[in-house]
């Protein structure tokens, strides 16, 4: 992920915020996008463990999860649900 991103012209940080940790910080000039990274995020647990850290953001910026959805990508209060596959082939 943090390749695909730097090759998207991306400087890549790895994030810590209130203890949570955040998978990965992406900045290109003006642009931050917060992501996190999980295989699959059917499980209501891991869903939530997902999306904890983004919430505890308080900041504008754009907050995404990618995750193996099989499904369009949709929002779940703020958050960018992405699947894997489609971000890669930017589909999303």
């Amino acid at each position: 992920m943090a390749i695909e991103l730097l090759r998207r012209g991306y400087e890549v940080y790895a994030g810590v915020l209130y203890k949570k940790k955040i998978d990965f910080v992406a900045l290109k000039r003006n642009e931050k996008i917060y992501i996190q990274v999980s295989e699959f995020i059917d499980n209501p647990e891991t869903f939530k463990r997902e999306c904890e850290p983004l919430f505890s953001i308080k900041d504008a910026y754009p907050k995404m999860i990618l995750a193996r959805t099989h499904q369009d990508t949709y929002d779940y209060e703020g958050i960018k649900i992405c699947d894997l596959s489609n971000w890669l082939l930017n589909k999303n």
